[in-house]
């Protein structure tokens, strides 16, 4: 899943979106991510929450906050699952004024 909302199946369909998201919406953008916790269910899968920010020419900073499941392979690991969202001091109608 991405920060907009869609659900991207299958690695060729997940590389594509970070294709069309960086060429695209975040184009010129910097994002960073800090790991804000990490709790191992098994040796083998982890689940990690992150807080980053995409700083854009000429736009507001937008926060994001993501849930992300990492699964050990053959001594690699793995995203499973990802799940960001849009921090609510982000969105428009919550704007300070």
């Amino acid at each position: 899943m991405d920060s907009f909302g869609q659900f991207f199946h299958g690695r060729a369909a997940i590389e594509r979106s970070y294709v069309d998201l960086f060429s695209g919406a975040y184009k010129a953008g910097v994002t960073s991510s800090m790991v804000t916790n990490m709790r191992f269910v098994t040796p083998n899968v982890a689940i990690v929450d992150l807080d980053s920010e995409v700083r854009l020419p000429g736009q507001s900073v937008r926060l994001l906050q993501a849930t992300t499941v990492y699964v050990k392979q053959g001594g690699a690991w793995f995203i499973t699952a990802h799940r960001p969202r849009v921090r609510a001091q982000t969105l428009p109608q919550n704007a300070r004024k």
